[in-house]
């Protein structure tokens, strides 16, 4: 399968699965809200767990598909961390964002727990990079 097959069928599986993946999104700001309004309430907070985990699943979903379509080690690995990092930046934003947000630490924490996070990610795939003759 050459390049531009692959993209169109990773477009073809992004486009079958995106209501799905919307609905969870609206869902999971939806319980972050929610949690934030109600103090941490556990009516919101569990739901917020379980979508939340929906939203993983169908991540990790989509990352072993995409893995899939190629036979070069170096792109899997840059596939796993794509989407390693997308989930942990869900994480910090429908998690760690209301924790903070509740137990009242300043602002800016959030920022720098954040961009550390981003950080991190971005320095450990910078390793991983293809040359043009593999991908």
């Amino acid at each position: 399968m050459n390049k531009q097959e692959r993209i169109n069928t990773i477009y073809r599986y992004q486009q079958r699965w995106l209501f799905w993946r919307m609905g969870l999104a609206a869902l999971t700001g939806m319980f972050v809200f929610l949690a934030l309004q109600s103090d941490g309430a556990s009516k919101y907070i569990i739901p917020l767990g379980v979508t939340l985990a929906g939203m993983l699943f169908a991540i990790g979903r989509e990352r072993r598909f995409v893995r899939k379509l190629t036979a070069v080690e170096q792109a899997k690995r840059i596939i796993d961390w794509q989407y390693v990092s997308e989930m942990g930046h869900l994480v910090l934003l429908a998690i760690l964002f209301p924790l903070i947000v509740l137990i009242n630490w300043p602002a800016w924490s959030f920022f720098v727990v954040f961009l550390g996070g981003g950080h991190l990610i971005a320095s450990r795939t910078e390793n991983a990079r293809p040359t043009d003759a593999t991908v």
